[in-house]
């Protein structure tokens, strides 16, 4: 039934008298259906989960989510991992009703800078006497590649040992 006000009237008779009965109707109209989303955090790191949540309110008070772009699901949150720099946006649309709303969010994700940690015998320095026998040791995070210098040369995976000596 659409908004507004109805009366409904009724009228019975038994032939000698009759009674009459009306009642009255306000139908008010659905609150106009608001969707807005945000993205946490913001910015985020490569390969960090970005939440992107849904704030809702009118309509009929029961809500259907669709998301899609960035993030895709059907609750009033979608979480995603991105593993590339970027800005992201995930769009949502809300259903309520026969009402229908859309909103999009977004985030810009960084890459991380590398870290690295090189160690010899598991120090960051010692006096050996010759002939000398030792190990490299190194971990990278947010690396693609390593390139070394001094002692040794070339390119090396961003995590391993290297043993030197006689």
């Amino acid at each position: 039934v659409p908004a507004g006000g109805y009366s409904y009237s009724i009228s019975c008779s038994n032939g000698s008298s009759s009674l009459s009965d009306t009642v009255y109707v306000n139908v008010a109209a659905l609150p106009a259906l608001n969707v807005s989303c945000s993205a946490s955090p913001n910015p985020a790191n490569t390969n960090q989960a970005v939440n992107f949540s849904s704030t809702v309110s009118g309509g009929s008070g029961s809500y259907a989510y669709n998301w899609s772009g960035a993030c895709t699901g059907s609750s009033s949150t979608c979480t995603n991992t991105f593993s590339s720099a970027g800005s992201y946006t995930a769009s949502l649309t809300v259903t309520s009703g026969t009402q229908s709303n859309s909103n999009s969010c977004s985030t810009s994700v960084t890459q991380q800078n590398p870290t690295v940690n090189l160690t010899v015998n598991g120090a960051k320095l010692i006096n050996l006497a010759t002939p000398a026998n030792y190990t490299l040791n190194w971990n990278s995070t947010n690396a693609n590649a390593c390139s070394v210098s001094g002692g040794w040369t070339g390119s090396r995976c961003r995590a391993g040992p290297n043993s030197t000596g006689s």
